[in-house]
């Protein structure tokens, strides 16, 4: 085997270990939105994707990532997004 033939052997086997890498990624990421899609249908009546939401009450930022909520005051928000914007 030539010089030529072990680099293209090369070029084929790194294609197609990036094909496998993509195709891994896509059916994790397919896996998990199948995944909330379904457990949001069983425990509410809303059968909806929802890993990340976002809502709003008085003062106070709620994010709720996969079920799990966090807190923030949106004061502190609202001072770091002016000290932003002059």
């Amino acid at each position: 085997m030539g010089r030529l033939e072990n680099y293209k052997n090369i070029r084929r086997y790194k294609r197609r270990c990036l094909r496998i890498a993509l195709l891994s990624f896509f059916l994790a990421v397919a896996g998990i939105l199948i995944a909330d899609y379904s457990i949001n249908g069983l425990m509410t009546d809303t059968g909806k994707i929802k890993i990340i939401s976002f809502k709003t009450f008085d003062s106070q930022l709620e994010v709720c990532f996969m079920n799990m909520k966090f807190y923030t005051d949106a004061n502190y928000l609202l001072k770091f997004i002016d000290k932003l914007c002059k």
